[in-house]
């Protein structure tokens, strides 16, 4: 079986494009290592297994992560992390993230 990237999210930034915009940023720095993050529901698009989302400790450079950590190979997978506790239209959004091996 080929290994598949893991998927780590480090910050999440929604800033709602209006007059007096809100800003809010969603991080991972009170959630346990180990666990899914608290406020996030998860899905799947396409085929395969949902996926499996986890907080990670990355280094002391990023502190706590979002990772998704499963491995299945199936072809268009798409497994998605939705931050629950915000309802905006127009927004501008910015995610540090990277792909590890």
């Amino acid at each position: 079986m080929r290994s598949l990237p893991s998927l780590i999210a480090a910050l999440v930034v929604l800033r709602v494009a209006v007059p007096g915009a809100q800003t809010v940023r969603v991080d991972f720095e009170k959630d346990e290592p180990g666990t899914p993050p608290q406020g996030f529901s998860f899905a799947l698009t396409g085929q395969g297994k949902p996926g499996v989302w986890l907080v990670r400790n990355d280094d002391a450079g990023h502190g706590n992560v979002l990772a998704q950590t499963d491995a299945d190979t199936t072809d268009y997978r798409f497994p998605v992390a939705v931050y629950n506790d915000v309802t905006a239209k127009d927004v501008d959004v910015s995610v540090r993230f990277k792909v590890r091996r």
